[in-house]
């Protein structure tokens, strides 16, 4: 909870002040009580205070002032049967705030050849160790397994993965003291299906004695940047069921040694699913360097508004440049490299002396070199674990596929035994060394000192450097394409799961009775599997090869195939009238509207054909568990149409289809409306042919204006359309009741007017090119080149419900939108790109929003479309190195006015000068960048993407955060107009001359969630103790309310702080169990009255298990 602290200036020069300065701290004193016995909120102690003490801005009368402090008083009247552990008003209590190592940072690089060529410069101090006071090694077995990069997944598994793991069952079982872990669920359930009976009581005995831990558990290790946390949480979760169903396995600690940059958001997922540890790896250089130093590699990562440390997890920072076996036993690589017995050479003398003379060479132990070898190790042991604060060390001993032989295993294993042997039975070495699993060596790291003895840590880690100026932020855009495809997967499936548990909770449809239900939970599982692979952090990132990113492009494309049949045959059964028979339900009645014809193509829309029938039902779905009032579209093949709902007309609004530049087609149409849907519900419509004379005025056409060309109108269109001429007005303007929009004589951008405030606001595409660019790095040479715009013609569509504009430019087919309605998609206006860049060579496109906001440097970034995270641009570091990920938004502001632009793909962005958003689009590298992958990105796609973006003024003297809070929070707008485009409105057409008799509308909901709450999983088939249940995903997100007026807060109310689920999901009381559950329904915790409040804390994501 936030109280805005105000500031008193006082000189006490006599006894009166004294006096006056008492009564004062009497008065705090008295507040503080009074906010500890919960007679009000802090939060409504706030908002009083801002209205009853500041001055009345010149825009807003004396009325409306009375009323938000009403409203707001209102709505955050809230109490608590807990505390919350939520501080926003001060700066983060942290020992380390990663923003603030980056102000202290000079980024000079002048260390770079000590640290990447002979590593840390390290002075080793003997007292450290004793007989009494060890060393402790622990040498942890691993190999790094992608799921796709330079091949398919199936491909890596075949010849790789399947391959390492027939070596480790082989292997393992000759000694209890070996060990190995393993991270990528995806491959080893693909392993685990093809194994005996016998084999599987082998690996289930290996687990049992402790020799095979499996880490993190998810299906992939999943990226960080450009994920949102929902798609983080449907891997982790696939992953974790299927080791909970088929080994009974929980996992405890997190391994992620390769996406490239880590996320705070990460860390809270994995806390609320019960993990204790964490290991990450590529964080930038310069900043390890630093922790190094300060002996902050091991800390206690939390959340910024954590007050309480609830949400801290211990994470341990390898030091070095790589995971591999060079970089992980000490400093120097040429040493460590010495100690990897999987590949020993077999050559013989002089060869074998050349060898060794030109790069180290791993030779086997033996009673000969066993002393010589063992204190070399020891020194590189001894000089890393200076660089952490205990006698507890740890040492990855794998890299990239490793162990794909059985010979790779014994080598480890039996040389470094030798080594164990030697050093352990030698007292004075001081070290006690042996081969352990990851939560080994953190349990006795927890054993030898408590997590006090560690600093804790904010913030995030992007954007990742491994070497002067090569930042790793082009993978942020690459192959956006595919990054939007997986969006529409997200989307679809949540709402596949959605409607699937709410038929299988519906009264008339028990499961005896549901004869599709082993073919719908086949399709749910198949559709999770590639949601969750795609997560994998060479896949979603654009950083694969181009013939293993068409397989996952494939895979997504059956994938929302499948979440198709899943959502028609629920809507088939949820319509059914109650007498029906429920067999009809088999036959396929319906089609979803977004039809893609191959994995490359870019969705389209069916065409109804309004002749072959004059009637066309259509049904809407809405996930949302609130009710939504949005603008849908749909093509049809005659102009003359009305749309009722429920029988009775509403409007609608005809728009042209353009067949050319600036011929409208007289086959095609545009008709809109204003759907209202309600909560988790569907709602039918019905859209009828009519003769023209039929007509009513609830049927609008939309009026076109056509800038800087000659209208090609045909005598029988139904749209008037006028040429303007190009000297008769230089600028033009769409818009609504509450937002106008205003654009140059080219058809860009140039300001927004919202309340009466006008703010220039000037729009621009440009260009970076580089031939050092690759797949992952973005190296750009100079600045941006902007794009040259010469007289485009300009299309202008107005009408009641919408207005657009679209201009052709290099590269970018334009598209401005502003809605008429209530709903998410009208806080703002719209923005769509077709982008083509095909054509080009190392050519990386963006588009930058110019404003007159003050920001001074800074702006806010997503992670991961959970929190915002406040960014800053660094002189000090080159363009690359201050682009961040933009998974759902970014926004600047400064004391009175806010711009947010809110994306549905996940990109790259940054604020090179003051006012300024830059977002690139999209990338063609023709090189590869010397990381991996051998070659550039090449297959660039037709790809279409949607921005909103929200203009706001800020409440005069408004304060949600503290002066230096490194985070911030979306405001009620931008949170609504993300929400609805992450989780559009799904247009279902009921197939022609289907007799199917269905009812108009189904929603189970009684009363709806907040806007601030998030539903973001109902999940079907979840085991715990042995019994299926329905996992619930809960989310309260924190609104910044400064920007929130009267009108907004009754289009999108919030909550009261708590929830009742009997009031959301359809059940019969009585019959069902309400569990709390870690994040991945790992394990079950209290029981809760299922009609009971579900309290939820600003910021807090919790889990339940629902058993019917």
């Amino acid at each position: 909870m936030v109280i805005l602290r105000h500031q008193f200036t006082m000189k006490i020069k006599t006894t009166r002040n004294i006096f006056v300065y008492c009564i004062i701290v009497c008065l705090l004193v008295s507040v503080v009580v009074y906010i500890s016995a919960d007679l009000k909120p802090t939060f409504s102690l706030k908002q009083k205070s801002i209205y009853k003490k500041r001055k009345l801005d010149k825009q807003l009368n004396f009325q409306e002032h009375s009323k938000l402090s009403e409203i707001h008083s209102r709505r955050f009247e809230i109490k608590y049967d807990k505390k919350c552990s939520f501080k926003i008003d001060s700066t983060p209590k942290s020992n380390v705030q990663v923003s603030n190592v980056y102000e202290e940072l000079n980024f000079d690089n002048s260390y770079l050849n000590t640290v990447w060529d002979s590593g840390f410069r390290v002075k080793i101090d003997y007292n450290k160790w004793s007989n009494k006071n060890k060393l402790q090694v622990f040498v942890v077995l691993h190999s790094h397994n992608d799921p796709g990069w330079l091949y398919t997944y199936e491909n890596y598994f075949n010849s790789f993965s399947g391959r390492i793991l027939d070596s480790m069952v082989l292997e393992l079982p000759h000694k209890a003291k070996r060990k190995f872990i393993w991270a990528e669920m995806s491959l080893f359930a693909l392993w685990w299906k093809d194994l005996d009976e016998y084999q599987q009581y082998t690996i289930k005995s290996l687990i049992r004695r402790n020799q095979l831990e499996f880490v993190t558990g998810g299906w992939v290790m999943n990226d960080e940047a450009t994920t949102h946390w929902i798609s983080t949480v449907q891997q982790m979760t696939h992953g974790h069921q299927w080791l909970k169903m088929h080994l009974n396995y929980t996992p405890i600690s997190h391994w992620a040694i390769d996406p490239f940059g880590y996320s705070a958001t990460q860390a809270m997922l994995l806390k609320r699913m019960g993990l204790k540890n964490m290991l990450i790896q590529r964080v930038h250089h310069v900043v390890k360097k630093n922790f190094a130093k300060e002996l902050h590699l091991e800390f206690l990562w939390k959340q910024f508004w954590d007050e309480t440390g609830e949400t801290e997890i211990f994470t341990h920072l390898m030091p070095f440049g790589s995971y591999d076996i060079a970089h992980s036993c000490g400093p120097n690589p040429s040493v460590c490299r010495k100690f990897d017995f999987s590949h020993i050479p077999k050559v013989k003398w002089p060869w074998k002396w050349l060898l060794k003379w030109v790069r180290s060479v791993p030779e086997a132990i033996t009673d000969d070199n066993v002393q010589e070898l063992s204190e070399e190790l020891l020194e590189q042991l001894r000089k890393k674990s200076m660089l952490y604060k205990t006698n507890v060390l740890l040492v990855p001993l794998g890299d990239d596929f490793t162990y794909i032989t059985q010979t790779g295993f014994k080598g480890q294993f039996q040389n470094y035994e030798r080594l164990f042997r030697y050093m352990n039975s030698n007292p004075e070495m001081n070290v006690h060394i042996k081969f352990g699993t990851l939560t080994d060596y953190f349990n006795t790291v927890h054993l030898d000192k408590k997590d006090s003895y560690f600093p804790t840590l904010t913030g995030d880690f992007f954007t990742y450097s491994d070497r002067t100026n090569r930042y790793w932020s082009g993978y942020f855009t690459s192959r956006p394409f595919y990054k939007r495809m997986e969006r529409e997967l997200l989307s679809y499936l949540r709402a596949a799961e959605i409607i699937l548990t709410l038929t299988r909770l519906s009264e008339n449809m028990s499961l005896k009775n549901l004869k599709q239900e082993t073919e719908l939970t086949n399709l749910l599982s198949d559709a999770r599997n590639i949601l969750a692979l795609f997560q994998h952090h060479d896949a979603i990132t654009g950083t694969s090869r181009e013939h293993v990113v068409d397989d996952y492009g494939e895979k997504l494309f059956e994938a929302i195939q499948a979440t198709y049949n899943i959502i028609l045959q629920c809507t088939t059964l949820l319509l059914l009238p109650s007498w029906a028979d429920i067999s009809a339900s088999s036959s396929r009645h319906f089609d979803i509207d977004d039809v893609r014809y191959s994995f490359d193509a870019l969705t389209q829309q069916y065409t109804i054909d309004m002749v072959i029938s004059n009637k066309k039902e259509i049904v809407i779905f809405n996930s949302l568990p609130y009710s939504r009032r949005e603008i849908v579209r749909y093509m049809i093949n005659t102009p003359y149409v009305q749309v009722l709902r429920n029988g009775e007309a509403i409007h609608c609004q005809i728009l042209p289809v353009y067949e050319q530049e600036l011929i409208i087609s007289t086959s095609m149409y545009i008709v809109s409306f204003i759907a209202n849907i309600p909560a988790l519900g569907l709602q039918t419509y019905t859209i009828n042919a009519v003769a023209k004379n039929e007509l009513t005025w609830k049927t609008a056409y939309s009026l076109i204006n056509i800038l800087n060309a000659q209208s090609n109108e045909e005598e029988h269109s139904v749209f008037k359309t006028t040429a303007v001429p190009l000297n008769s007005s230089d600028k033009f303007k769409i818009g609504n009741d509450r937002i106008i929009v205003y654009f140059s004589k080219r058809g860009i951008l140039n300001g927004i007017s919202i309340d009466d405030y006008r703010m220039p606001i000037h729009l621009e595409f440009a260009r970076y090119s580089s031939k050092s660019s690759g797949p992952y790095t973005f190296l750009p040479r100079q600045s941006a080149e902007p794009i040259e715009i010469n007289a485009p013609a300009v299309k202008i569509v107005k009408g009641p419900l919408l207005s657009l504009i679209t201009v052709q430019l290099p590269y970018v087919e334009h598209t401005v939108i502003v809605y008429n309605t209530t709903g998410g998609d009208s806080v703002g206006l719209e923005m769509q790109n077709i982008i083509d860049i095909r054509k080009t060579e190392n050519f990386e496109l963006i588009m930058r929003i110019n404003t007159d906001i003050k920001n001074k440097g800074q702006f806010f970034t997503d992670l991961n479309g959970y929190q915002l995270i406040r960014r800053k641009w660094y002189d000090k570091l080159p363009t690359q190195g201050n682009y961040y990920p933009m998974s759902t938004m970014v926004h600047l502001e400064d004391k009175t006015t806010r711009l947010t632009v809110v994306t549905d793909t996940p990109l790259g962005c940054t604020s090179p000068k003051e006012g300024q958003i830059e977002i690139m689009l999209d990338r063609r590298v023709m090189q590869d960048d010397y990381l991996g992958m051998g070659e550039g990105i090449l297959d660039n796609h037709l790809t279409r993407q949607t921005f909103r973006v929200v203009l706001e003024r800020k409440l005069p003297i408004c304060k949600v955060t503290g002066d230096n809070y490194p985070g911030g929070f979306p405001s009620v707008s931008a949170h609504a107009a993300s929400q609805t485009l992450l989780f559009p409105l799904i247009r279902i057409l009921k197939n022609d001359n289907d007799n199917l008799e269905i009812t108009n509308s189904y929603s189970p909901v009684k009363v709806e969630f907040g806007i601030d709450f998030t539903l973001a999983s109902l999940r079907p088939n979840v085991i715990i103790d042995g019994n299926y249940g329905t996992g619930i995903v809960l989310h309260r997100q924190y609104l910044d309310d400064c920007f929130t007026d009267e009108a907004l807060l009754k289009r999108f109310p919030q909550s009261s702080g708590a929830v009742r689920l009997h009031e959301l999901l359809p059940y019969s009381k009585g019959h069902v169990m309400l569990r709390k559950s870690s994040l991945s329904f790992l394990s079950a915790h209290e029981v809760i009255d299922f009609e009971d409040n579900i309290e939820l804390c600003p910021m807090e994501l919790q889990a339940y298990i629902l058993f019917k």
